[in-house]
């Protein structure tokens, strides 16, 4: 089969398209079993439950930042099959350690395989877009809105996949299943998975129209926390933290909810996420063809407002009882999904223009970054939302207290978008470059944004 067909460049789209799925799975898999094994088996209290499940996403914010100053186009593809296979690994591990002993030993060596499968997640999420989207650069809207179509499809399907392979084989069987899969695909990928990226880096010697003071257009070995710290990529951010807490609340805090107020037992309490992860499916690959025809800004504007609005209709039953009823929260479910998907769709464009704007070389070292940023950010947020407002926030204040903050949240997260899109000028169709006009597209985005005081 040719590199350059469409049948190879579907099938390497499918391959990667099947990592974030197998991510998503690795992640979501444990949360039925897990915390009832470790407490009522290995002795471990609830505290520390929740540290060996939280150190995770703990190593997987740090290592992005570690990540985004040593991937390149070149070694892309050696992180992402050398993280694959690590987070495999540590996966089998993890299941192994159902065979332990208890209490500190188990503790220990949990929370470090956990960390280790978070720097694994970290390397794969970080290169896996960039590769992907690489293939075939003119489908980028659509092929970022199905890996997040293939994460969440996987986030879905962990818990019901991990429950029925733990009630067949016990503790170590989902893992050991899920790693033995993801070492496949590894091993598959390490033949057939191109690397675009690296192939056009290669030419770049090539590329018409190249700027002959190349050095105006790199950055230094910091770029990483140059590029972050920049108001308007800061700015950026607050929506998508937002966005990952809010599905972490859901996680945490939606299951006591149905049970408190309507008696729902775990066992069911499942079936009402599905309104959420049904549209959420369904809408991204809708999303991501606008965001090809130039509609990132406005997408990713609304996924602010739409958040905003589905917090409020949450909070609404403190203030009028009578709403509150299991079809308000299927709405509500129904309402935050295409808010989540909008926002983590759009971004990748949005990111990726502002590394133009601070005279990123090519697209593919921005769209290494924009993936770091974004993991960096999906990470603090799903701490944000599991740990300060699901957790302490939520213990301390109640369910709808919490709701409420998200809504002035997201609310104060639409009023900043407004201002940064409009100064950036992104409310207009903004597309992802073609091949040969990067270069351009970085010189008129710098005068956008030069023109409108914003890359101070």
């Amino acid at each position: 089969m040719e590199k350059d067909s469409t049948a190879f460049k579907i099938l390497a789209i499918f391959l990667g398209l099947s990592f974030f799925m197998g991510e998503g799975l690795n992640y979501s898999q444990l949360g039925p079993f897990f915390p009832t094994e470790a407490r009522e088996n290995k002795g471990v209290s609830t505290t520390f439950i929740g540290i060996i499940t939280g150190v995770f996403d703990v190593s997987l914010l740090f290592s992005a930042f570690i990540f985004a100053n040593i991937i390149s186009p070149q070694n892309q593809k050696f992180f992402f099959c050398t993280g694959a296979l690590l987070s495999a690994s540590c996966n089998a591990l993890f299941g192994i350690m159902g065979y332990s002993v208890g209490g500190t030993p188990f503790i220990v060596i949990c929370t470090l395989v956990r960390a280790l499968m978070g720097v694994g997640a970290s390397m794969v999420w970080s290169t896996g877009v960039p590769m992907v989207v690489a293939i075939n650069p003119l489908w980028a809207g659509r092929i970022t809105s199905l890996i997040e179509s293939s994460l969440g499809l996987g986030l879905m399907l962990g818990p019901p996949i991990g429950s029925a392979l733990y009630s067949v084989g016990g503790y170590a069987t989902p893992f050991l299943v899920a790693a033995g899969v993801q070492i496949c695909f590894a091993i598959v990928c390490i033949f057939l998975l191109p690397n675009k990226a690296a192939e056009m880096e290669t030419n770049s010697e090539s590329i018409p129209n190249k700027p002959k003071d190349e050095k105006e257009l790199e950055l230094p070995g910091y770029i990483f926390f140059y590029y972050i710290t920049r108001p308007f990529v800061l700015a950026a951010c607050v929506p998508v933290l937002l966005h990952a807490a809010s599905m972490t609340f859901l996680d945490v805090a939606v299951g006591p909810y149905l049970k408190d107020v309507f008696d729902v037992s775990g066992d069911t309490s499942g079936y009402y996420f599905l309104a959420y992860s049904a549209v959420y499916a369904c809408l991204a690959p809708l999303l991501g063809s606008l965001v090809d025809r130039g509609h990132a800004g406005q997408i990713f504007l609304v996924s602010c407002y739409t958040g905003a609005l589905a917090f409020a209709m949450l909070w609404l039953p403190q203030v009028l009882p009578s709403v509150e009823s299991k079809l308000w929260l299927i709405c509500w479910l129904a309402l935050l999904a295409p808010s989540n998907s909008g926002g983590f769709i759009a971004v990748y464009l949005i990111y990726e223009k502002l590394a133009y704007s601070l005279r990123f070389r090519v697209e593919n070292n921005a769209k290494l970054m924009t993936a770091a940023i974004l993991n960096a950010c999906t990470a603090l947020g799903r701490i944000l939302g599991s740990i300060v407002i699901g957790g302490v926030f939520m213990e301390s204040y109640g369910f709808y207290n919490s709701a409420l903050v998200l809504f002035c949240a997201f609310l104060f997260s639409g009023f900043i978008s407004v201002y940064c899109l409009l100064r950036a000028n992104m409310l207009n169709r903004i597309y992802y470059p073609k091949d040969g006009d990067s270069e351009q597209l970085i010189v008129n985005y710098e005068e956008a944004i030069e023109s409108s005081g914003g890359n101070s």
